[in-house]
């Protein structure tokens, strides 16, 4: 039943067991909101060009209508109605119909589609001016509009007026044809700018399909997978090649915390060994129970004690947020230290110290110099030299703390390794010195923490040389 049950849940999809909504494409929803702005904007822009075109089309005619108007106008005023009535009764064809109204509102003239009918208008525009107005068909049969310009005209001192009409009709049906392909075309285009979405990007999201596959794949154990390197540079190639980095640096984490407590379980194994064989005697030889024994025990507790105390504090180094950062004097931190060395060994502890101000934690920043001082007792043979002092770096003004000694020094190709956690030297391979291959693997850890840098260098008297730079304090 449990192999049943885990089956199961490996089949589940992750939105299902986490009890969230079946998640939407986002090919669909990239289509989706391609379709609504598409929506939105043809919709708003469907009426908009309907309402042009229509005003277009009656500009147009009302256009066509004041130039007739002005032209029977114009033989108006010069020939008379006469003149008018034979050019309308020779005008056939024309798309505007035609009236000639005399002062008393009788039809004096007209074109053959408006004999025996009343004036198109009732406006009376003064002799000059026109009115252009939306009239209903003279011919109660026709159910048209039609646009009406009216002219005024002075002739022999009466008031005539010309009217001159153009059927809106066409402008209805030319409308209507528009509003009736929109209607078609508009879900066409949506259907089609849908459509065009979904492929597209279903095919431009194809690659990051693949990477997801292969991270589906990609576990703890297999992390020297890599994702299938981008023939083109663009965001989804650059999401492969982050993701290989990525990868790249997880396994290197898994290397380095793998040999980590492989180291550790070797530096643990030795201790714990002397005593438990220290223990096995002791309880099998009673007699051997002497005070030698229960120093040896003593010595090797304290040492699994210290092994175990740099283990916590590497590990709170590597893991915990940056702790809380206050002004301290480095200056007093070192002249501890060297009252300390000077009280507790024989060697010889020099240097200069200036007053010097970083801005850190103070129990942290004495964890490197107390580090580095114990790390120069260990090598040093007669001396040791300590200095504080400000120097102006490209990054800004920085504090310096060295420690150099007259030991054996440190290789050129060993000055970047002895950092490395439980990496002992050759010269300082003996374990009873006390060393645990932890120290400078925390100074460096903290430094760097504290935006700093350690370095190792030859020192004045011929041994190693420990600098570190800290940023200065401005306060």
């Amino acid at each position: 039943m449990a192999v049943v049950a885990m089956t199961e849940r490996a089949l589940t999809p992750a939105w299902h067991r986490r009890g969230l909504a079946r998640p939407r494409g986002i090919t669909t929803r990239s289509a989706l909101a391609a379709v609504s702005v598409v929506a939105v904007v043809l919709l708003a822009a469907a009426p908009l060009a309907v309402w042009f075109l229509h005003r277009s089309l009656l500009q147009e005619a009302e256009q066509a209508a004041r130039l007739r108007a002005e032209q029977l106008a114009n033989e108006l005023s010069t020939g008379g109605p006469t003149a008018v009535a034979g050019l309308l009764r020779t005008s056939r064809g024309e798309r505007s119909l035609a009236q000639v109204i005399a002062p008393g509102g009788a039809v004096v003239a007209s074109s053959a589609d408006l004999v025996g009918l009343p004036p198109m208008t009732d406006a009376v525009p003064a002799p000059g001016s026109r009115a252009t107005t939306i009239e209903k068909a003279p011919d109660p049969e026709d159910t048209a509009e039609f646009l009406v310009v009216s002219r005024g005209v002075r002739v022999d001192g009466a008031r005539y007026r010309v009217l001159v009409g153009n059927s809106l009709a066409s402008v209805d049906r030319a409308t209507r044809t528009v509003e009736s392909a929109l209607v078609v075309a508009l879900p066409a285009v949506m259907l089609l700018v849908g459509a065009a979405t979904y492929v597209f990007v279903g095919r431009s999201l194809r690659p990051v399909e693949a990477i997801r596959a292969r991270a589906e794949q990609i576990s703890s154990l297999a992390l020297t997978e890599r994702f299938p390197e981008p023939t083109v540079r663009d965001e989804v190639g650059r999401l492969s090649l982050t993701m290989n980095d990525m990868l790249e640096r997880l396994q290197e984490a898994q290397g380095a915390q793998h040999r980590f407590v492989a180291d550790a379980s070797h530096e643990l194994r030795s201790p714990l060994a002397t005593l438990r064989s220290t223990l096995e005697i002791a309880l099998v030889h009673p007699r051997t129970r002497t005070t030698d024994n229960a120093q040896a025990m003593l010595a090797e507790t304290e040492r699994l004690q210290r092994l175990v105390d740099d283990l916590v504090l590497l590990a709170n180094t590597d893991e915990r947020p940056r702790a809380a950062r206050d002004h301290v004097d480095l200056d007093d931190l070192v002249l501890d230290e060297m009252t300390r060395l000077r009280a507790t060994t024989a060697l010889t502890v020099d240097g200069s110290v200036e007053p010097t101000r970083v801005r850190g934690n103070r129990h942290e920043l004495a964890q490197v110099v107390r580090n580095l001082v114990d790390n120069a007792g260990q090598h040093a043979q007669t001396r040791i030299t300590l200095k504080v002092a400000s120097e102006q770096t490209s990054a800004g003004p920085a504090a310096v703390f060295s420690v150099g000694d007259d030991g054996p020094g440190i290789d050129p190709a060993d000055r970047t390794r002895v950092f490395g956690r439980f990496v002992r030297l050759d010269h300082a391979r003996a374990r009873h010195e006390g060393g645990s291959g932890l120290g400078l693997a925390i100074v460096e850890q903290i430094v760097r923490q504290h935006g700093g840098t350690v370095t190792v260098g030859v020192s004045e008297h011929g041994g190693a040389l420990f600098v570190v730079r800290l940023p200065n304090d401005p306060e």
